[in-house]
């Protein structure tokens, strides 16, 4: 039996910050792999590749927000992976911009 453990993403101020009221988005690992695998060659997306290894804590610092946008909506476009769920991460990452705050991500 395989276990789903999703990766979170979660928008916060800092780390300290996280409770049961931060705004959260999970990530399937089919979808990670989707993107990691549109993700290519590497160094062309390098905010992508913070979150390659699933089991691996990170973060997205507000500055880098908006250029990991812009590298899944590339990613997205150069193997037409017309997800959904990519679409509403996009939606949570522009959110958690708008509101100043930095994206921790963990696989839980």
């Amino acid at each position: 039996m395989e276990i789903f453990m999703p990766l979170d993403f979660m928008a916060a101020e800092n780390q300290k910050d996280i409770n049961e009221n931060t705004p959260v988005f999970c990530l399937s690992e089919s979808t990670h792999g989707a993107l990691m695998g549109a993700s290519a060659p590497r160094k062309d997306f390098p905010k992508t590749h913070k979150f390659s290894d699933y089991y691996a804590d990170t973060s997205i610092l507000f500055g880098e927000i908006l250029p990991l946008v812009t590298e899944i909506e590339k990613a997205t476009k150069l193997k037409n992976l017309n997800s959904s769920e990519l679409k509403d991460l996009v939606k949570f990452l522009q959110s958690a911009y708008s509101k100043k705050l930095n994206v921790f991500i963990y696989c839980d």
